[in-house]
């Protein structure tokens, strides 16, 4: 045997970390804060920039626009909106979104 130690079911320490996040329900308050500060990034400039404000409520998104336009078009693209921003958190966050 070498001096080496093998360990059985070692975790990597980013692996401990996002563990640890999960078990202590800090990963969902993280992953709420990441939909406010990079919004731009996960739905794109020009929906941002119609986005007047987002609450996260017990899984649900509420999105205001700026006009009745653009709250029709998100209304009809909520799911793929829903879906875009869970992959892009890597977290089954955001069940329903609500247009206003």
């Amino acid at each position: 045997m070498s001096g080496e130690k093998k360990y059985r079911n070692a975790f990597s320490l980013a692996e401990a970390l996002q563990q640890w996040l999960a078990d202590s329900g800090l990963a969902r308050e993280h992953a709420v804060h990441r939909i406010h500060r990079e919004w731009t990034q996960i739905v794109g400039p020009a929906l941002a920039r119609q986005t007047r404000q987002l609450r996260y409520e017990q899984g649900v998104l509420t999105v205001e626009v700026e006009s009745a336009a653009w709250r029709h078009e998100l209304t009809l693209a909520r799911e793929r909106l829903r879906d875009t921003i869970n992959t892009y958190l890597d977290i089954p966050l955001v069940q329903e979104i609500k247009v206003r």
